[in-house]
């Protein structure tokens, strides 16, 4: 899989999360709430099965912007560490030298 496939599939998980994320939490209260019947709990349930399973955060990754890579990513950055250290060496991020 190429790099672009990889932050492209990403970035759509990403914004299904944006997209359904209120309606989730909305759906999930109402469903704990006691002021609703067991009725109006079952129709907000199925609702919230109607949503797609890739709309949850646990299918984000942190991957690396250059090389798509998902492990050893540094989430301030969103660079792998390799990256960060060939970038940093060549002086391409200010602020951030190298230790002697």
């Amino acid at each position: 899989m190429s790099v672009r496939k990889k932050n492209t599939s990403e970035r759509r998980y990403r914004c299904l999360y944006t997209r359904f994320e209120k309606k989730k939490n909305l759906y999930r209260f109402a469903i704990e709430c006691s002021k609703f019947n067991i009725l109006k709990k079952y129709s907000f349930g199925l609702v919230l099965y109607k949503i797609p399973k890739k709309a949850s955060l646990t299918f984000i990754r942190n991957r690396c912007v250059i090389t798509g890579k998902g492990s050893g990513v540094l989430s301030d950055f969103r660079i792998s560490r390799h990256m960060f250290k060939k970038l940093v060496n060549a002086g391409k991020i200010y602020s951030i030298k190298k230790d002697l």
